[in-house]
């Protein structure tokens, strides 16, 4: 499982919100994030993953999709690799 290593502690810094109960990730939607519902930091073999949940709700779609903006997403995390 690559989500073994919760890191309550890096979430809070970047996001200044706290981690959500088990320590896994924080919820977005109280600072305003229309397209994302949740982001997650964990320890993985000597490194770190990073991942979000975009478009996870009804709303959060709606506004993702309906506004064009899950290409230029995709595309950002494309040129990450």
């Amino acid at each position: 499982m690559r989500f073994e290593d919760p890191r309550p502690d890096l979430l809070a810094k970047p996001t200044c919100l706290a981690p959500e109960r088990g320590g896994l990730h924080v919820r977005l939607d109280p600072v305003g994030v229309l397209s994302t519902q949740r982001l997650a930091l964990s320890g993985y073999r000597g490194g770190m993953i990073v991942a979000i949940w975009p478009a996870e709700l009804k709303e959060q779609a709606e506004y993702l999709y309906g506004q064009r903006l899950a290409s230029r997403m995709i595309q950002c995390a494309r040129n990450l690799f």
